[in-house]
């Protein structure tokens, strides 16, 4: 299984450092006015990659800062992450 693994992130890993570079492009780590949208937009860019692999998550408004937070939840049973239905 780990040699499955391993193959798949070696054979991906083009793609997973461009979605990597993508995100950390946005200026997300502040807590300056100025850049509560590009704060949003950073945690919607990691809710969708969460979505797209079958997590479930919720991005609500900080109770602090009132910028975004992130819940993800991962359901598991017998040691295996749920199946998106």
């Amino acid at each position: 299984m780990a040699n499955a693994a391993l193959a798949y992130a070696h054979q991906n890993q083009q793609r997973f450092l461009s979605g990597l570079k993508d995100l950390l492009r946005i200026p997300s780590v502040s807590t300056l006015p100025e850049h509560k949208e590009d704060v949003h937009r950073a945690a919607q860019f990691v809710a969708d990659d969460l979505q797209r692999i079958g997590l479930e998550q919720h991005l609500s408004p900080g109770r602090r800062t009132g910028l975004s937070e992130m819940i993800a939840r991962v359901q598991h049973y017998a040691g295996q992450v749920a199946q998106k239905q």
